[in-house]
């Protein structure tokens, strides 16, 4: 099949176009003109790249892509700067380039949209999340993905194109950010820096990204349509990741857990319900937390001059 992919370049799009390859698809993937592409380096042979600009309306997807017309669309670009990116009124132009988009592709006839949307959508308080729990968007970048979320839904009951909205949780694993928690952690103690944390009493759900890749390419290639979760379904404090880390890399004494204190608006407990992506999308994890984390430090340890 035919997949055009935006926010290739990132920590989660590298991840879905490198196994897309894998899986024998022809890829096309729209990137910026000025974006670094170490992500990808190993297989921009094997996808089609096309620099563009997807806020801008003068500048039509027939343009660059000339006849070809993509099966499926999984679009992923969005400003996602670590630190930054929750109330940045870059998140505003991310929603104008994605309805600019979804648009264009209607237009040409591809079949087939995976939004890709955010466990910040939902109501933090009520623990467990599914599909069905009640969207209670508490930042901008949020509130914008909900607003699309919406967009798409409304779109797809009118037209002819197949709409899917994921909710993606934690991520971890090879080629993250070292401003998250599980590489920020990874990175400090291989530099033998000390690490302050909180207590850690947090609980979370987190998903190697190569599971995270396995499930969107999975939707993709089902007949799913609507709301899903991406999740590992299993809740893990913050505390359990970092002590899990040290262990295995035994740098014990570089965990300073309760130096930091809480946030004001700490959520103490968020874990998605992943039953609909098991049961009706068939999707099955691959790596468990523990050696998602030796695969996780292997890489940083073999990769020590990555981004450059």
């Amino acid at each position: 099949m035919k997949f055009l992919i935006t926010g290739a370049t990132g920590f989660v799009g590298s991840h879905v176009a490198r196994l897309l390859v894998k899986q024998g698809h022809e890829v096309y993937a729209i990137i910026r003109e000025n974006a670094n592409i170490w992500r990808i380096s190993d297989i921009v042979d094997s996808i089609d790249i096309f620099h563009a600009d997807l806020a801008s309306e003068s500048q039509k997807i027939e343009d660059y892509l000339g006849n070809v017309v993509p099966d499926i669309c999984i679009h992923l670009a969005w400003y996602t700067e670590p630190t930054n990116y929750l109330n940045a009124k870059e998140n505003i132009y991310s929603l104008q380039a994605s309805i600019n988009l979804l648009l264009q592709l209607s237009k040409i006839g591809c079949r087939r949209f995976i939004g890709v949307g955010t466990f910040f959508e939902y109501d933090f308080n009520l623990g467990y999340l599914s599909e069905s729990s009640t969207i209670k968007p508490l930042s901008l970048y949020a509130t914008t993905k909900v607003a699309f979320s919406n967009v798409l839904q409304g779109f797809g009951s009118v037209h002819a194109m197949e709409i899917v909205w994921a909710r993606l949780f934690c991520q971890y694993g090879p080629m993250e950010d070292e401003r998250r928690l599980v590489a920020g952690t990874i990175v400090s103690l291989m530099r033998d820096q000390l690490m302050k944390t909180t207590k850690g009493e947090q609980v979370r759900d987190f998903l190697h990204i190569e599971d995270t890749a396995s499930a969107l390419c999975c939707l993709a290639c089902s007949n799913f349509t609507g709301e899903i979760n991406i999740g590992s379904g299993y809740p893990i404090t913050v505390k359990e990741i970092l002590s899990q880390i040290s262990s295995l890399m035994g740098k014990y004494n570089l965990i300073d857990m309760g130096a930091l204190p809480y946030r004001t608006s700490e959520t103490m407990f968020i874990c998605s319900n992943n039953y609909l992506l098991k049961e009706q999308v068939n999707w099955q994890q691959k790596f468990n937390l523990t050696n998602g984390l030796e695969d996780t430090i292997r890489w940083y340890a073999e990769n020590s001059d990555y981004g450059k």
